[in-house]
């Protein structure tokens, strides 16, 4: 079904009397409904009401906005021309003979349509435009909550939680402005709305709302609303005259004195509503005060941590210079055959061979220089605690090693020129931290390591370095090692190639499944047990390797 903004729009651009037509007859009971209550049951004046609203409607059409819920305009529209029309004068009686209504009824233990429908319209006026479109929308127009919420662009659970808070708004307003509405309840008031709340238009009403309204929007919007003011106000002036005399004969004072109570009332809820926005804006005033409070003592708190960010970082490099010296220290001290390890502080030596690595991954490369010196000077010492030496040699590598790993290509460069200078013992541990780099991906690492010739590295280094790759699947560093292990003149390297190979051929890899047939067949030779083994396990789920053990075994 063509929805009514788009109606809307055909009317506004092409004066569409269909589209037109389309939107009286789908809202024409509910103007028709709303100015029938407003000006107090008077068919004829609310078949003018209406015409006056549709009128509006069309000579507005082009500035509504394309999002309007038009059923809650031309409800506020109608129920705003049928209070202008009718005089205050008219307004209080009628206020009047429904407090006396409501008097007479204060026995009844649920208020009635009659007791409520005088207050219904001012009600529902008070209400913000959401609450009001949500109330107009599911009870004036009978739609379902899904029907609310599209119109009003929200889901079906949020139109029906809309619609429970505005009827319980409406059920507030109306208790307030009677007595007798106090033991209304929300789900009374929605019963009524529903049941109540509509009356059908006159037949011929429709007709003539659209010919009329068309015509008005073709001539000119002034001329058509003049004609219809016009001829409403006439009507209304002669029905208020009728009422003001009447009023004037019977109650004057009764309605003077209801008056000055109800405007006693009202000045009494604007002196609450004044109190309460002194202490709303008391407390907002309190609350910014507190607020800026809080900004001035982060700007400094950001203001001390910037000023400690340049100490902390001095106080960094001064300590791995302090590393750095303490280290150059312990080189060239004279060696007497033996490491006086109960005089050096562990932890400061450990410390310093950290230290040493995170300055060459910096591109310090002088400090593989030190560790270089280092080295060679504990080893030459020969004395039981070499491994021991060399352990802690070991942290700088590891930290070149782990940073390499993580993607720095300055800790690469540092490993790549330790593992060529020649220092053998400096050149294996570069080597191995190479390997570690491998492992965690480190795609030039690994290049070095499957290409020994071309880089001149060892060839053992290598093969131990690539055994943590090879283990972790790594395709290159597993064909590297079956290199190996169908090299004949590479046999004391078979059983770190064995080890290396072994989850590759459990996992069914060609290559490694041919380097461990080669080196299972060498017997006496290093890795031949295990590299057996491993045949086995792979031949339950791997053809190649279970041919090659029945190679192996004699028949």
């Amino acid at each position: 079904m063509t929805d009514d903004c788009q109606l809307l729009r055909e009317w506004a651009e092409q004066k569409s009397e269909v589209a037109f037509g389309e939107l009286v007859a789908r809202h024409i009971n509910l103007v028709y409904s709303a100015a029938l209550r407003v000006v107090g049951g008077d068919t004829h004046q609310a078949e003018d009401i209406t015409q006056m609203v549709f009128k509006e409607l069309a000579a507005k059409a082009q500035t509504l906005s394309s999002g309007i819920v038009l059923a809650g305009w031309l409800y506020r529209t109608a129920s705003f021309m049928a209070a202008k029309a009718v005089r205050s004068e008219h307004r209080r009686r009628k206020r009047e003979e429904g407090a006396l209504e409501m008097t007479s009824s204060d026995q009844n233990t649920e208020p009635t349509w009659a007791q409520i429908a005088g207050q219904l319209d001012e009600a529902l006026n008070e209400l913000s435009a959401p609450d009001r479109d949500a109330i107009v929308l599911r009870f004036l127009k009978c739609q379902d909550f899904r029907s609310v919420g599209s119109a009003l662009r929200i889901s079906e659970d949020a139109a029906q939680k809309r619609v429970a808070r505005a009827l319980e708004k409406l059920r507030l307003l109306l208790g307030k402005r009677c007595a007798g509405n106090a033991t209304l309840t929300a789900g009374l008031l929605g019963s009524l709305l529903a049941a109540q709340s509509i009356t059908a238009a006159p037949a011929a009403l429709a007709s003539t709302v659209i010919a009329g309204s068309c015509g008005a929007a073709a001539i000119g919007t002034g001329v058509g609303w003049t004609a219809m003011k016009f001829m409403t106000m006439t009507k209304l002036k002669a029905g208020v005259a009728g009422v003001l005399v009447l009023g004037g004969v019977a109650t004057p004072l009764v309605v003077q004195h209801r008056s000055a109570g109800r405007l006693h009332d009202e000045n009494q809820v604007l002196r609450t509503q004044v109190v309460q926005a002194e202490e709303n804006a008391n407390a907002m005033a309190e609350q910014v005060a507190a607020n800026r409070a809080d900004l001035d003592e982060l700007a400094s708190l950001r203001k001390a941590s910037a000023e400690l960010l340049p100490l902390r970082n001095e106080v960094r490099q001064l300590r791995e210079q302090v590393a750095v010296l303490r280290t150059a220290r312990m080189a060239d001290a004279p060696l007497r055959g033996t490491v006086n390890t109960a005089a050096e502080d562990r932890a400061s030596v450990l410390e310093s061979m950290k230290a040493l690595g995170a300055a060459a991954s910096r591109g310090d490369f002088g400090a593989l220089d030190k560790l270089g010196e280092i080295a060679t000077g504990r080893v030459s010492a020969r004395t039981n605690q070499q491994e021991y030496v060399l352990g802690d040699v070991k942290l700088a590598f590891d930290v070149l090693g782990a940073e390499a790993g993580n993607g720095n290509d300055t800790a690469f460069q540092a490993l790549a020129r330790a593992s060529r200078m020649k220092k053998q013992h400096l050149t294996g541990l570069a080597i191995q931290a190479l390997g570690e780099a491998a492992e965690k991906g480190n795609e030039q690492a690994l290049d070095m390591l499957v290409n020994p010739e071309r880089y001149q590295l060892l060839l053992s280094s290598t093969v131990f370095a690539l055994r943590a790759p090879a283990q972790n699947g790594n395709p290159r560093a597993i064909d590297a090692l079956a290199r190996v292990g169908l090299d004949e003149k590479a046999t004391p390297l078979w059983g770190a190639v064995t080890e290396g190979l072994q989850s590759a051929t459990i996992a069914g890899n060609p290559n490694a499944i041919n380097a461990m047939t080669v080196i299972a067949r060498s017997a006496g030779k290093p890795g031949q047990r295990m590299a057996f083994l491993a045949l086995e396990d792979a031949a339950a789920n791997h053809p190649q390797a279970a041919e090659a053990l029945r190679g192996l075994r004699p028949q």
